[in-house]
């Protein structure tokens, strides 16, 4: 059957520029403005079997923070390095970081044969996801957005190397369609193009944890049927937090987490260490396989740890997670 007339007057919100194979050496670059989408795509990417972390583990935004680091500081040395490592793999590799968007003109003197793939968002999405992660002002944002994006359209009117110019909302809208072309473009293997659409998802929980600097922090770090216990804090409040802790999706007790823990003093994420909480059990209140989550009051997230199934009661001698 072939295709429709009209196919050619759809919008995929997609665009090529400057155009070439992807040659055996290359270097995929994901360049936009902070919440526009530069998450998605290195994602994606990475799916697509494209290293984006510098051989780590994946983290939630997908960003090389080891050569992220050196270019940010302009130190030529440690990146002339970090890229020579990742060439030596043999194999294309990425990277991604927002915050450098006015350090794109020098990435060439780096990267071997860099392809970009540049996001862009509605800027209302942008700001408003700024003030939901950081409580920044809207307006100040918007105002913000746009001279960032002259910054970056400048660029992208200069630059000579492949260029893939990606509308975030349309590529949420068609997920296959867009990693499909984001795939040709980066030369990936299409056998990752399954795994890569069923990445791309709206609001993951990983990411929006990752996404705010606000909050509160800490951790459920036991749950059996004889106790629940970890430790929270609002950073930037001195009184000790309430905790609300839950079993199957039901309020168990509330709990003040004010309690020594030395270990947290010890690694720095507390000042005083007291910070712990901890709940004894009555008899039957949790049972073995219980989900048991636990949240500081007037947050918006559960604590890490959160959803562990409870065990039973710990052997006698033996040392409890706390």
């Amino acid at each position: 059957m072939s295709e429709s007339p009209l196919a050619a007057l759809r919008n995929d919100g997609l665009c090529v520029l400057n155009a070439a194979r992807p040659p055996t050496r290359r270097t995929l670059v994901v360049a936009g403005l902070a919440r526009s989408g530069t998450t998605m795509v290195a994602g994606a990417l990475h799916h697509l079997g494209i290293d984006m972390m510098g051989g780590a583990a994946a983290n939630a935004v997908y960003e090389d923070l080891e050569l992220s680091r050196a270019l940010e500081a302009g130190d030529t040395g440690p990146i002339r390095r970090l890229v020579a490592i990742r060439n030596a793999a043999g194999r294309p590799w990425g990277w991604k970081r927002p915050s450098s968007l006015g350090a794109l003109g020098e990435l060439e003197r780096h990267f071997t044969n860099p392809r970009y793939v540049v996001v862009f968002r509605d800027m209302l999405a942008i700001a408003t996801r700024n003030r939901v992660s950081m409580r920044a002002n809207v307006v100040d944002n918007l105002a913000a957005s746009y001279r960032q994006y002259g910054v970056l359209l400048e660029w992208v009117r200069q630059v000579r190397a492949p260029t893939m110019l990606v509308s975030y909302e349309k590529a949420m809208l068609d997920k296959a369609a867009f990693v499909s072309a984001l795939a040709t473009f980066a030369g990936a293997d299409a056998a990752g193009c399954t795994q890569a659409v069923r990445f791309i998802r709206r609001d993951s929980p990983r990411y929006l944890r990752a996404s705010r600097n606000w909050g509160g922090k800490g951790r459920l770090g036991r749950a059996d049927c004889e106790a629940i216990a970890g430790w929270a804090c609002w950073p930037d409040r001195g009184e000790a937090v309430d905790v609300r802790i839950s079993v199957n999706g039901r309020t168990l007790a509330t709990v003040t987490a004010d309690l020594q823990r030395q270990d947290i003093r010890r690694r720095g994420l507390h000042a005083s260490g007291n910070c712990g909480f901890l709940y004894r059990c009555g008899a039957g209140e949790v049972r073995a396989g219980d989900v048991v989550t636990a949240r500081i009051a007037g947050d918006v997230i559960d604590l890490p740890g959160s959803g562990m199934k409870a065990g039973a009661v710990p052997p006698v001698g033996a040392k409890p997670r706390r």
